[in-house]
């Protein structure tokens, strides 16, 4: 059971966040439905919940909280039953999240982030939402797009729910500096070459002005969406390698180290105060700003006189932008037994979502009061900015839209990343070096973690080393290599032992794979595009692994 300490922390501290923004906007606890709304939630009316017992909305972010909680008052108006919201930081809702599931507690309607969800996934600890009844709520599978659901999805089997479309970030600028140095705005126009110039003139400007500060621990507000738009790549999309040492991602960190060396301060300046407050606080000419930043800047004085943003730059050997995309989802535990009462809570939310703000795929934390205050002369930034990275526009396609990296462990790898980040900030010359390094430890951190869930096959009918790494649990081919060389990586879906089909590359070629013998999985037969078909034996993995380096 929790302790009652832990309960008063945080719902303390929820019940605090909530009451401040509702009682600073207009109207708040026990305003009337209009006609339309009760309308639209009538169907709440006929819904007998499966206990009258208090629901619990969990989540980290405190951004949105009057939206969440009317949601939660219109879900209590129409079944009787309490919502509550709990924040926590970012720490203990991890921890929170470690100790229920080991506890058997129910942390309710939770915030999975893609940094963790497949490791509390694969440890049985989120509740499959195939079975759920996605027809009521057709907004939802909408926003179910290959970049969001990448991650909480296995197969058919679905295990997040996004309410938004995701978050991402847009290039900001201090107007005043930028007029002081005698410099354009950034546009639509800009590349990442065009920023670098423009942060080393401010930087050199001998008027007391940071370029540009990029984050050496946050890629998202930093080099993740460099390296998408020069076509690289942190992560792979199924976790299996590194992109930190291809040369595409090389370029990109060559452009990175080019920003840090003339566009920035020393590496001990930075250390001193923070990238945001030193951008708002008027000392720094660009910054990257993910849309959670919103609402400060929205509610800060200064940024609303003197900043403005737009979208992010794209690299000149690619004429792309790149979006690294964090969207985590809604989710539940797995032994939950109200499933149900937790699926109407969140159909609430997005029937408020789509009333209340037009639609659900709406990237921007901004709450349903804030953006009516702005309805008629439009938001004094050009917010604009996050959308059409995101949802896409003529004005600025084509963009490489990625998920933030991730694994089945992402701290340890991410570790690594930030270790060498750190060394490349204090050190730009040898920022090659340092991305190579974090790839080699990084791949050897994704190859242990794969040894925890994978099944390994050896082809040992011919003298060309050949194997096949499955990850059964996900659904995924981690590996198809011959004679050392990997031929494919990819998703499989369908019945396994029967035969399923494998999607791989761009060219979306079929393989089939399935047991010789269902009742015994030592055989694999592996039916290649070309109509060959390839036999395995079940091995050790680490065996597997050895027999492609000493290929390759």
């Amino acid at each position: 059971m929790r302790k009652d300490g832990f309960i008063f922390v945080y719902r303390t501290a929820a019940l605090l966040l909530a009451a401040a923004l509702l009682t600073a906007g207009c109207g708040g606890s026990g305003r009337a439905d209009t006609e339309d709304s009760a309308e639209a939630y009538q169907w709440l009316d006929d819904y007998e919940p499966v206990s009258r017992e208090p629901l619990t909305l969990t989540r980290w972010e405190t951004d949105n909280l009057e939206d969440l909680e009317r949601a939660g008052e219109i879900f209590e108006q129409h079944t009787g039953v309490e919502v509550r919201l709990q924040i926590l930081t970012w720490d203990d809702y991890i921890k929170m999240l470690d100790r229920d599931f080991a506890e058997g507690e129910d942390p309710g309607l939770f915030r999975l982030h893609p940094y963790f969800a497949q490791k509390y996934i694969r440890q049985g600890s989120i509740r499959n939402l195939s079975d759920m009844p996605f027809e009521d709520l057709p907004e939802l599978t909408a926003l179910q797009t290959d970049t969001i659901m990448s991650i909480y999805r296995m197969g058919d089997d679905i295990y997040g729910i996004p309410l938004i479309g995701g978050v991402c970030s847009a290039l900001w600028y201090n107007k005043s500096i930028f007029d002081d140095c005698h410099l354009q705005y950034p546009d639509a126009g800009w590349s990442w070459e065009d920023v670098a110039d423009a942060a080393a003139i401010i930087q050199k400007s001998g008027k007391g002005y940071d370029g540009i500060r990029l984050s050496d621990t946050n890629g998202e507000e930093g080099y993740y969406n460099i390296i998408a738009s020069y076509g690289g790549y942190v992560i792979n999309d199924i976790a299996t390698e590194s992109g930190m040492a291809k040369q595409e991602t090389l370029q990109a960190m060559d452009l990175t180290a080019d920003m840090i060396r003339e566009g920035m301060p020393s590496y001990e300046e930075m250390q001193t105060s923070a990238i945001y407050e030193d951008f708002i606080a008027g000392k720094t000419g660009m910054a990257i700003l993910g849309s959670w930043r919103v609402p400060s800047l929205l509610d800060n004085a200064y940024a609303l006189e003197h900043m403005d943003c737009t979208v992010l730059p794209f690299a000149e050997t690619t004429g792309i932008r790149g979006a690294a995309i964090n969207s985590s989802c809604w989710s539940m535990w797995s032994g939950t037994g109200r499933a149900e009462d937790y699926w109407n809570l969140l159909r609430t939310m997005t029937v408020y979502t789509t009333m209340e703000k037009g639609n659900t795929d709406e990237i921007l934390p901004v709450s349903a009061r804030e953006k009516k205050k702005y309805a008629d002369g439009g938001f004094p930034f050009h917010l604009e900015a996050y959308s059409d990275l995101f949802q896409g526009s003529p004005a600025v396609d084509p963009v490489n839209r990625v998920q933030i990296p991730w694994s089945l462990d992402t701290d340890t790898w991410n570790r690594i990343l930030i270790r060498s980040m750190r060394k490349a900030w204090k050190d730009p010359d040898h920022m090659r070096q340092y991305c190579t390094e974090a790839a080699a430890e990084i791949n050897e951190a994704l190859e242990q973690e794969g040894v925890q869930y994978s099944m390994a096959y050896i082809r040992r009918d011919s003298a060309t080393a050949a194997c096949c790494i499955i990850d059964t649990d996900a659904r995924k081919i981690r590996y198809f290599a011959d004679g050392g060389k990997i031929r494919f990586t990819g998703v499989y879906t369908g019945d396994f032992e029967n035969g399923a089909a494998v999607s791989y590359g761009s060219s979306g070629i079929e393989e089939y794979i399935r047991f010789r013998d269902p009742g015994d999985p030592g055989i694999l037969l592996v039916r290649d595009a070309f109509g060959r078909t390839w036999t395995f034996e079940k091995t050790d993995l680490r065996e597997a692994f050895e027999l492609i380096r000493s290929s390759s």
